[in-house]
């Protein structure tokens, strides 16, 4: 052809599913043809799948293109459950999705648990039914979850026959969407209640909190931010669990693992260390993390990261300068770390509301911040 000669033109349409399509998922490809008629051959690379509605809106018969609180009641009322299940409901069970996207084509796996429910956090609030607000940014960080994420399992009050727990978390992640904490009870004990902490059900309707209880003495504690660009930015207790403590050996409850995942639903899972607290990896700088909660009363806790087996001391001063109490002396194995003060001095009387310091030394490091106690 000579330059400037048209070789050929091309016209883009957009195509829309009619709002009584049937639920379902349509295959199609693009092909391109002359002006003689000719068709080009089927490619792979040219083809694809999709479904004809949103993951995430379940209420037959009328589907409304919406995933909203609607949705929220229905998917609420059916967590947890299996196929066969009283409760069961075959429209939830749309996660995981081939790709794990909330564009993906649903692979149901005949329980509603934590796959569903990310796809459902991503999908809510967000789409209608002419459209989306739009795909969904990759969403990076320098830090990976597992390193900018401590859990802890800490035992908070016994009365001989059972016994509390508080699972906390020291959350200092900017794209965490949803987590899964995977508990277990010790030989001969039984989990009794799982609930959510006060200070979680105060953030209101924009998180999502459920259980699953898979077999005797195991289950699942599930949590999301709903919405497709809202990160789960929430630190300190998330659930108090309560167990029935047996004659076996070993803890009546362990923190086995956590399932954790990003705004693009890329999942980190971590094992958990079975003496109650942290998580396995190595840190590779010392860090100290502000308390949480703060102000407190009258407990708090204090997260830091040591990256090598160090000599360790962790104090608490009032405003004057004086010692208050020693939280730490000792040598500690490397790793992140969360310990708790009770608001007492080292006699174990009660301290003053007002402000206090608390200062973590090693060999390499020394740091110290604020933190208000308020009765």
């Amino acid at each position: 052809e000579t330059e400037g000669t048209l070789v050929t033109q091309t016209a883009l349409e957009a195509y829309e599913d009619d709002p009584v399509t049937p639920r379902d998922i349509y295959y199609y490809a693009a092909f391109s043809y002359d002006c003689a008629g000719n068709y080009s051959a089927a490619s792979t690379g040219a083809s694809d799948r999709s479904t004809s509605y949103w993951l995430g809106d379940t209420r037959p018969p009328v589907y409304d293109g919406n995933v909203n609180s609607v949705d929220l009641v229905a998917f609420s009322g059916t967590f947890g459950e299996s196929e066969g299940d009283p409760g069961w409901d075959t429209e939830v069970d749309f996660g995981p999705s081939d790709d794990y996207s909330r564009f993906g084509v649903p692979e149901p796996d005949d329980v509603i648990d934590f796959e569903d429910l990310m796809i459902f956090a991503m999908n809510y609030g967000n789409v209608t039914p002419s459209g989306t607000s739009g795909l969904l940014a990759v969403a990076t960080s320098e830090v990976p979850l597992r390193d900018a994420i401590g859990i802890e399992l800490i035992p908070i009050s016994s009365d001989g026959a059972t016994v509390s727990y508080a699972i906390v978390i020291d959350n200092r992640a900017t794209i965490l969407k949803g987590i899964a904490l995977y508990l277990s009870s010790g030989p001969g004990s039984n989990i009794l209640d799982i609930r959510p902490s006060a200070a979680l059900l105060g953030r209101g309707s924009d998180h999502f909190f459920g259980t699953i209880e898979r077999e005797s003495g195991k289950a699942t504690v599930c949590v999301a931010s709903l919405g497709v660009d809202r990160a789960f930015i929430f630190s300190g207790e998330i659930a108090r669990v309560t167990v029935r403590e047996g004659a076996g050996d070993g803890p009546p409850m362990i923190l086995e693992k956590a399932d954790m995942r990003d705004l693009d639903n890329r999942r980190e899972e971590v094992t958990v260390a079975h003496d109650g607290g942290e998580t396995r990896f190595v840190p590779t700088l010392s860090a100290l993390y502000q308390n949480h909660p703060n102000p407190f009363n009258p407990v708090t806790t204090i997260g830091f990261d040591i990256p090598d087996q160090a000599s360790v001391k962790l104090s608490i001063y009032d405003v004057s300068g004086k010692l208050i109490r020693t939280l730490v002396d000792g040598e500690m194995a490397a790793g992140r770390k969360i310990v708790r003060w009770d608001g007492k001095d080292t006699t174990g009387r009660d301290v003053a509301s007002g402000v206090y310091f608390y200062r973590l030394e090693t060999p390499a490091f020394d740091q110290s911040k604020k933190m208000i106690l308020l009765r």
